[in-house]
């Protein structure tokens, strides 16, 4: 697993104050693998449910026009905000509420990280790489891949349980100090090569 520093980064408050309405962000690029088609999807539900919620999408790429098209159609103009590409990341963590990761296929993944550090509560598909990061109900939601209805249904638990949403946070950025740091990255890379050191001389002598 990858680590990022988090040196010079401030602590988070918890719980953290939210906006009214509350806002869900993402980060990623706009192509297929980001299933950001399947959060607009899992967003018009949760709309037609009548929770108030406001959305930011950052982030660029070939799909942009089409999930422009989806968002008119769900009627979700006055909900979701494309802002692009952003310079400011932490602005952009620290201007949401709640971090949704609904990809398709995914590495790991260092905007999840990056949610963390920011005291974010997150959801996750179960793809590979945040369904390594995230274990359910204890650092985050994982739902299933290609369910919005699913989706829809772990937003809206956190939308209405602001003490569960804290919860969650909390345990993502424990998760970030004690497994995924860079002096906890640097020790597991250090005993790792070790490892490799050592099995490299042991084939030499034999």
């Amino acid at each position: 697993p990858n680590g990022i520093d988090i040196s010079q980064s401030p602590i988070p408050s918890f719980p953290r104050e939210w906006h009214n309405p509350p806002i869900i962000g993402t980060m990623s690029r706009l192509v297929e693998e980001k299933a950001l088609d399947v959060l607009l999807d899992a967003l018009a539900i949760i709309d037609k449910r009548g929770i108030q919620f406001e959305v930011r999408i950052a982030g660029d790429g070939n799909k942009r026009k089409e999930l422009e098209e989806q968002i008119n159609r769900l009627g979700l103009n006055n909900k979701v905000n494309m802002l692009g590409w952003v310079k400011d990341t932490d602005k952009f963590y620290n201007d949401i509420d709640i971090f949704c990761f609904p990809s398709r296929h995914e590495e790991f993944g260092l905007v999840l990280l990056e949610a963390y550090k920011n005291g974010l509560p997150a959801v996750v598909t179960n793809s590979d790489g945040p369904s390594d990061i995230v274990r359910d109900k204890i650092n985050g939601l994982i739902v299933p891949k290609d369910n919005a209805e699913a989706l829809a249904e772990a937003l809206e638990s956190l939308l209405l349980d602001k003490k569960k949403a804290d919860v969650l946070a909390k345990g993502g950025y424990n998760t970030l100090i004690n497994e995924y740091s860079i002096p906890v990255f640097g020790k597991n890379l250090s005993e790792a090569l070790h490892l490799v050191i050592e099995a490299y001389k042991g084939k030499k002598t034999s």
